[in-house]
């Protein structure tokens, strides 16, 4: 399925902490895009759900920023192994 034996090898040393890094780097985005939505939470009384609505639609700009990164972190650490 996935080749030769080395290559399983390969893929399954990569594959965790290339995960690790996009759940790392995608939630440093969300939380500081939250922390600056807060003050619409407090001051202007807009609702949390509204702004959970948001993130979400922003999420796609987080994963174009934060996925080439974790496949850079994720094979240079799985491959420092």
């Amino acid at each position: 399925m996935f080749g030769t034996q080395i290559h399983r090898y390969i893929i399954r040393e990569v594959l965790s902490p290339t995960l690790l890094c996009i759940a790392i780097f995608t939630m440093v985005m969300v939380m500081g895009q939250a922390y600056k939505l807060a003050d619409l939470i407090i001051d202007k009384g807009v609702s949390p759900i509204d702004i959970v609505v948001l993130l979400v639609t922003l999420l796609p700009t987080f994963f174009s920023i934060s996925l080439p990164l974790a496949f850079l972190m994720g094979i240079m650490i799985g491959l420092g192994r």
